[in-house]
């Protein structure tokens, strides 16, 4: 199966991208949003709200270790999404 780029936004889609490209092999990814946004030439709103339609869909998952820690985003198994998909 493939990403249905049809049912997500443009940032979101490149957000992923960018997500899935600096992920470890656990499909763990820790930028920081100014990171992302500096690479991609957007602004940080576009791109928190690009993982929140990410989290939304349930293609990512955001976790927040601890107050010290960045926040990290785990990518989720596409069948999460596609299941949801077919329910709709």
């Amino acid at each position: 199966m493939f990403l249905p780029t049809d049912k997500l936004g443009p940032m979101a889609l490149r957000t992923y991208i960018f997500l899935l490209l600096s992920a470890n092999k656990d499909g763990e990814s820790w930028p920081e949003v100014a990171t992302i946004a500096e690479y991609m030439g957007a602004s940080t709103r576009q791109i928190q709200r690009g993982l929140a339609e990410l989290e939304d869909k349930h293609l990512v998952a955001k976790v927040k270790l601890s107050q010290k820690h960045k926040t990290r985003y785990f990518l989720m198994p596409y069948g999460v999404f596609a299941a949801e998909q077919t329910e709709e």
